[in-house]
């Protein structure tokens, strides 16, 4: 690549082009430029190609302090180079014309502004962009320049304002002294101070023993020179165990330029360096804290891992197990025996002002360390509506519902005073009745109702119902309150004049032989300073499996799981029935592949870039950025959710040996899951499922695209929700009203002639209580009103957060795109000749249009198109499998843990505690397959009684 870069343009918060400067050939102007930059929807990307142009162009855009900074190139050139310069450019603007940038110094300067971008920047190609070599080249008119050019006075070479800028002063530095990138010449300062900071970053997660999991320190020393002429300095490292030992201790190490790196390699600990002006970046480093303690077994207090906070977590706390309780221990046993080494430890002399070497009394140095700002963050689950009760022993404590966060902030003083334990104590409200829920999906999996959860025993003492005791529904409180419960917590602070990977600095020193123009006896003052930093970097998670921040996720061994499948494998006829099952569109979530890439990097890395593959375009991208509208697109949800499905199917098997077929009976998916369901089932190759899936999706956008250009109108879905009374008595109603004397299920089976801006449907009949309707809007209201007026009774309906009318005659483009590929071959190599349907699969799979089992090939690719204009029977799917198949356990498998609710509404509560002989769970989060595996082995062997109720 040896392109150029043409031009720069800077626009202010106006779009007003305030500066436009040409390196080379004929750019675009400022003017034509800025419209069609603003032609992309925002947020715009940092590169942009602009191919319609003469020559084809490309922009790079930065915002920075509300300018926007556009440079230009017509031939081809490394992005992140041109982007690294505008960044340079933006840092010497803030250096030569002081922060912030603003557009009017940008005006007003711009004699300084134009040499720095020619000298930065020569013909197209960067040049010099360090700040202090700029010092050197870039010319700034001082005080006395500006007020004699005020007056018109004559400046000659001799006359007074020469004079007085002191042109004559012989320099500090001889003129052959070879100059620095990072250090301008001639550098005068009348303070003269040397100053290190080491700054670290603590990273820890304990599981919910206090063991500790993980542990890192990334570490920074900053160092501070003010100091004339060239100075030479050697900075010395030390560790707990001594300079010999910071090669192991120091992970990673990355230094600045100016560093000796022989220096470095020969004597571990030894920084000689020529400083730049001012305060930079030294060097940084990264410490892994566990290996030097013994956190095999045992609580935290049994290793040699001391933290300056401890943090516990208990749960279910109260009579119906609607209490949690969070406690906080300063840990001052350890402050104090640091106080108690560091003046042995850290060297020699006293500093003021809390530098220093030695160990000086003030606080916040390393003789008295300080702790500030511990804030403690616990993010409750989805469920959680509220929290009636907030009880702090010490500090304020707030709870953000709408992001979910309880935030708990003990100020300083309380800190200071000498307390070593805080205490906090809440009470969990969950969901409202069916009444007051808002919160609704276009295909019933982010759209539940549920009773509400009770925060206090429904039972009255002496009595009881007629279904049981009041222990029981107590249990059910219970239960329905634990998965309110809050599975982790972290805590922020921060503590300074100490820092947990123990390194040192021991002593700054001024080589004076090498060093330049300093002056005679000339003893910079010198100081150091130690800060820790934990932005929520402790943290404590329920999981039994160990998450790292730095390092990604450490499963626990499944070589357990082998064993325990193979010995299942063997007894499938004498365990409970179990059903998987997979969530439909609704589901999406930007980054919901994350977790899984970070906790099984060896196993997921591979699949997604099969997904890519497969698909020929970075879906993972759109998963892991968004934007959230660009996610939520029918073509791009619908096989992120199917892949995120499948991934997380995968990681099972492969990471602990889950097998699905000697473990599960039956699968079935709603609606898109259904293909995941086939996937599982042995029905369809992932690859081909994929493929299918991506294709139905452009076939339905494109679908509801041609009715609106056709027709008009206003598409989409709308939730109707009765009592479980009504149900029938409604459907029969909107059937009647959507096609008099039709039957029922004929809806989507025989072409119409009616406009699709007449047709609705019923997409989906999703429990007891709760349809569908997908179709034009209006005639949707009026069926609706129609209802209301005939039928006596009076729904509640809600539109959905979908453009698209799924499961409606108007997706009936999309029947055709379908059967002509489901008869097509696979496009899985080794498989090109075979069919895209394998029957029969491993496992029994359940359509959605007939609630029961595939029963041959041809109805498999049959009802598998239909379905996309069919009814999704999932309320008699579930009903089937509970009543007529007896499943008694139930596992959900995908993002959104709202298909759980669904099942666990129609089956049992949620979790093995009600379900007879079984249980509900889902696997959304990696943190979640310890408890299921747990779950399943625990009632492998739990068979129902079956009992003649006549």
């Amino acid at each position: 690549m040896n392109g150029v870069i043409e031009a720069l343009h800077i626009y202010d918060d106006h779009n007003h082009a305030i500066l436009s400067h040409t390196y080379t050939q004929r750019p675009l102007s400022a003017q034509h430029l800025l419209p069609l930059y603003l032609e992309h929807p925002t947020p715009r990307p940092n590169l942009i190609y602009l191919p319609n142009t003469n020559p084809p162009t490309l922009v790079f855009g930065l915002d920075h302090a509300n300018l926007l900074f556009l440079a230009t190139s017509s031939s081809e050139v490394e992005p992140l180079l041109v982007l690294e310069f505008i960044h340079r450019i933006i840092d010497a603007f803030e250096d030569f014309l002081g922060a912030p940038l603003i557009a009017q110094k940008i005006e007003s300067q711009y004699d300084v502004v134009a040499q720095l971008l020619t000298e930065m920047c020569d013909a197209g190609t960067i040049n010099t962009t360090e700040p202090n070599s700029l010092r050197d080249l870039v010319e700034v008119e001082g005080w006395m320049g500006k007020l004699l050019g005020s007056i018109n006075l004559p400046r000659k070479a001799g006359n007074l304002a020469t004079t007085l800028s002191g042109s004559h002063t012989p320099p500090l530095i001889p003129s052959n002294t070879p100059a620095l990138p990072w250090r301008r010449a001639n550098v005068r300062h009348t303070s003269n101070e040397l100053y290190a900071d080491i700054v670290e970053t603590l990273s820890v997660t304990l599981a919910p023993s206090g063991r500790p999991l993980a542990a890192f320190a990334n570490g920074s020393i900053a160092f501070t020179c003010k100091v004339s002429g060239v100075p030479d300095i050697l900075l010395t490292l030390t560790s707990p165990s001594g300079k010999h030992n910071l090669i192991g201790i120091m992970d990673l190490p990355v230094f600045h330029p100016c560093v000796r790196l022989s220096r470095w390699k020969e004597r571990p600990g030894e920084l000689s360096f020529v400083p730049p002006d001012g305060r930079f970046i030294l060097a940084g480093y990264e410490v892994d804290l566990l290996p030097f303690t013994n956190a095999k077994s045992g609580n935290l207090s049994s290793n040699t891992l001391k933290l300056p906070v401890d943090i516990e977590m208990k749960k279910g706390l109260g009579t119906v197990g609607a209490e949690f309780e969070v406690r906080v221990h300063v840990n001052r046993t350890m402050l104090n025996a640091h106080r108690s080494v560091s003046s042995t430890q850290y060297g020699r002399g006293a500093g003021g002002a809390g530098r220093g070497f030695g160990a000086g009394t003030y606080a916040g140095t390393p003789g008295a360390p300080s702790m500030h700002d511990l804030i403690v963050r616990v993010p409750l689950p989805a469920d959680v509506r509220n929290l009636s009760e907030v009880r702090p022993s010490k500090g304020d404590a707030s709870y953000n519902p709408g992001e979910k966060i309880l935030e708990w902030h003990i100020p300083t003083k309380e800190l200071s005073a000498g307390t070593t334990y805080f205490g906090l104590r809440c009470t969990v409200v969950g969901p409202l009745p069916v009444e007051d829920e808002r919160e609704l999906d276009p295909t019933g999996f982010g759209f539940s109702y549920n009773e509400p959860y009770q925060t206090t025993p429904s039972s009255v003492p002496g009595r009881e119902d007629s279904d049981g005791s009041a222990g029981e529904k107590d249990a059910k409180k219970v239960a329905q309150n634990k998965i309110l419960m809050p599975s982790s917590a972290s805590v922020s602070f921060s503590v300074k004049g100490w820092v947990p990977s123990g390194i040192k600095v021991e002593s700054i020193m001024i080589d004076a032989r090498k060093s330049k123009g300093l002056g005679e006896n000339v003893k910079p003052y010198k100081g150091v300073k130690y800060l820790t930093v934990s932005n929520g970097g402790v943290e404590i998670r329920r999981t039994t499996a160990s998450f790292s921040l730095a390092r990604g996720f450490v499963p626990i061994t499944p070589s357990a799981h082998h064993a325990r499948d193979r010995r299942h494998a063997s007894t499938r006829g004498k365990r409970p029935r179990t059903a998987l099952f997979f969530p439909g569109q609704g589901v999406q979530r930007v980054g919901m592949l994350t977790p899984w890439l970070e906790a099984f990097p060896a196993t997921a890395k591979p699949i997604v870039e099969e997904i890519d593959h497969y698909l020929g375009f970075k879906l993972s991208d759109i998963i892991r950025d968004g934007p959230n509208k660009l996610l939520t697109q029918t073509a791009n949800a619908q096989p992120a959710i199917m892949a995120t499905s499948i991934l997380i199917l995968r990681i099972l098997e492969r990471e602990f040996g889950f097998d699905v077929a000697g473990r599960v009976d039956v699968t079935l998916g709603h609606s898109l899951g259904e293909f995941a369901a086939l996937v599982a089932g042995g029905y369809l190759e992932f690859e081909d499922s994929l493929h299918l899936v991506h294709k139905r999706a452009e076939a339905m956008a494109e679908a509801t695209r041609r009715a609106v250009e056709e027709y008009g109108g206003d598409y989409g879905m709308v939730a109707v929700v009765t009592e479980p009374e009504y149900l029938e008595q409604l459907i029969v109603a909107v059937r009647d009203f959507v096609r008099p004397n039709s039957t029922p299920g004929a809806e989507g089976e025989s072409p119409t002639d009616r406009a699709p801006v007449d047709q609705v449907l019923i997409a989906n009949v999703n429990s007891k209580n709760q349809i569908v309707l997908s179709g034009d809007v209006a005639k949707i209201k009026t069926l609706v009103a129609h209802v209301r007026q005939f039928l006596g009774h009076d729904p509640r309906a809600v539109r959905l957060n979908s453009d698209s009318p799924f499961h409606s005659p108007i997706m009936r483009p999309a029947v055709s795109v379908m059967q002509k590929m489901l008869q097509g071959k696979s496009k899985v190599r080794g498989r090109e000749g075979n069919d895209i349907i394998t029957f029969p699969g491993r496992i029994p799979c359940i359509s959605n249009v007939t609630a029961r089992p595939f029963q041959d090939k041809a109805e498999l690719e049959d009802l598998l198109a239909r379905q996309c204009v069919e009814t999704v029977e999932w309320w008699d799917s579930i009903k089937y499998l509970d009543q007529e198949e007896k499943v008694r356990r139930w596992v959900g498998i995908g993002p959104g843990k709202v298909g759980r609710n669904l099942v666990g509404k129609e089956v049992g509560m949620r979790g093995r505690d009600l379900v007879k002989g079984g249980g509900v769970w889902a696997i959304t989060d990696p943190s979640e397959i310890e408890e299921v595996l747990k779950g399943l082995e625990d009632t492998e062997n739990a068979m129902e009684e079956e009992t003649d109720m006549d």
